[in-house]
């Protein structure tokens, strides 16, 4: 029989408005397995792999960790957690798969709980309501992180094809003279010897974050070409992404 103590489980509700049910912490499960990679690469890539859904296979809560810094924890159903197992193919894991079939027996087999006194319980009522908070500050968080992205999205719809550096400034907000002068310092473009035109620098066209608009002019009876640098949708994205998060220009944009 398998051992009933390897692992705490925790009963707690996977999504919002759902059911609470018994779950074990990835971190713990990573440590008892052994794994010899970074638990964060771990957990991220298993998910990734075998296809586990937020709020049906797992959920995620913030708790501070030994230095007092928040970490993310993944708290998984009893179901994930011996899929998890299974698949380390050693040892450990076949005691944590057995473990987690003997818990999933052991509750089956304990009466249903009395909704009234979990509600009259202060210490049920407590966790639960940390529990909400937990995962509405998360989502806010993750709002919060795409606002960024809508900001420069919108700019970019507003554009068509590629801009003059003094339409991109228009376009982002910016001052043409201040947004000129941070391309330069940022190595987006540089000055060409002589003509003093704005040139982009090859690695920013090589990413197609800048381009050049050629043109051809008569000067002393002879056909002439002159390039300008003009910025891409999708450097006005970088540079939209930027401005979005409150940033101010002179940001790193290597």
């Amino acid at each position: 029989m398998a051992d009933t103590n390897l692992l705490k489980i925790t009963t707690i509700a996977i999504a919002t408005e759902a059911a609470a049910v018994p779950t074990v912490n990835a971190r713990e499960l990573h440590a008892f397995l052994e794994n010899g990679d970074a638990f964060a690469n771990w957990v991220k890539d298993r998910i990734r792999q075998y296809d586990f859904v937020d709020g049906r296979d797992f959920t995620t809560f913030l708790e501070n960790g030994k230095k007092g810094r928040p970490s993310t924890e993944y708290a998984l159903t009893l179901d994930m957690a011996k899929e998890l197992a299974m698949v380390e193919r050693n040892e450990k894991g076949k005691q944590a798969r057995l473990y987690f079939i003997e818990c999933e027996r052991r509750l089956k087999e304990q009466p249903a709980p009395d909704i009234a006194a979990v509600l009259n319980d202060p210490a049920s009522l407590q966790n639960l309501l940390l529990f909400h908070v937990e995962k509405r500050i998360e989502a806010e968080k993750k709002v919060a992180e795409l606002i960024p992205k809508a900001v420069a999205l919108d700019r970019i719809a507003a554009a068509e094809g590629t801009l003059t550096l003094r339409d991109a400034a228009k376009v982002l907000g910016q001052k043409p003279k201040a947004f000129v002068a941070t391309l330069l310092k940022e190595r987006w473009i540089y000055r060409q010897n002589g003509s003093g035109r704005l040139i982009g620098y090859q690695d920013k066209v090589d990413r197609g974050l800048v381009d050049h608009r050629f043109h051809i002019y008569e000067s002393e009876g002879a056909d002439k070409a002159s390039s300008q640098a003009v910025i891409t949708a999708k450097g006005l994205a970088v540079l939209g992404e930027k401005l979005g998060a409150g940033e101010q220009l002179g940001f790193n944009l290597h």
